[in-house]
Parts: structure tokens; C-alpha cells; sequence
């Protein structure tokens, strides 16, 4: 799914932060193509797959594809 959000003109950012107590992973997502505004949204999640997951579901929430 990834792939695909970066093909239709998204940017993803994931990173794993050991910073914390507990490990978790560092995610970004934003829209930068066509006429549309810039919006981007951050946010942890505890496992690489719940950071996918966010990133799906903030991308289908904001419709912009």
C-alpha cells in the first residue's frame, strides 16, 4: 500500500524511535501534488504494522487521490 501512496503523489516517512521508554515507530504522511494545499499529519504508533495501517486510513480520509 505504501508503494501505491507514493505513486499518486504522497510522501510517507517511517521511522522506528527508540527514544522512549517503549520502541515504537515515528510516522509522517502529506500531500504536495496539483493544486491542492499542502496538509501533513504525524503521529506514533507502537508496531510497523499499525504505522501502515494509520498511514491507509489517513490517506482515505482525506480523499486526496
Amino acid at each position: 500500500m505504501i508503494e501505491e501512496l507514493v505513486l499518486k503523489g504522497w510522501h510517507v516517512k517511517l521511522l522506528s524511535d527508540h527514544t522512549q521508554p517503549e520502541p515504537c515507530w515515528r510516522c509522517w504522511l502529506s500531500w504536495r501534488k496539483g493544486p491542492l494545499p499542502h496538509k501533513e499529519e504525524s503521529c506514533r504508533q507502537p508496531t510497523l504494522d499499525a504505522a501502515l495501517t494509520w498511514c491507509e486510513t489517513t490517506a482515505k480520509e482525506w480523499k486526496w487521490e
